[in-house]
């Protein structure tokens, strides 16, 4: 099982990164054979010039990681962060942190019926 450390406790180190949108930075526990459970990060860009390469965005997830290491323990660290362009929301703006898991983990999402854009979730699907 994932450690015990709240999303909040995490974002709140990040809501300081100038280079992220604060609050589009979210992680979930995800399932992984040899661990049980990892965190997988996504997060939106402010500037999307900074993530235009690999290596722009291996930098960007270098540091994101080593923040974490240093405030919360490798513990804590994400096994990867992903950056997309907007996460999937319902029409009403609340997160599909159900669905999202579930893409993952290679499941079905399940019911998108409020689905806001689609594409969303084909983004975090083609990342992963």
């Amino acid at each position: 099982m994932w450690p015990a450390i709240g999303s909040a406790r995490v974002r709140s180190r990040k809501a300081s990164r100038a280079t992220l949108q604060w609050p589009r930075w979210r992680w979930w526990g995800v399932a992984d054979a040899l661990k049980g459970q990892v965190a997988m990060a996504f997060a939106v860009v402010k500037d999307p010039s900074l993530i235009a390469d690999d290596v722009g965005k291996l930098k960007l997830e270098g540091e994101i990681m080593k923040t974490v290491d240093q405030s919360l323990g490798a513990v804590a660290r994400p096994a990867r962060v992903r950056f997309v362009t907007v996460l999937p929301k319902t029409r009403s703006g609340k997160l599909l942190r159900r669905a999202i898991q579930a893409v993952c983990e290679g499941r079905d999402p399940g019911d998108l019926t409020t689905i806001e854009d689609p594409t969303a979730l084909q983004q975090i699907r083609d990342l992963v």
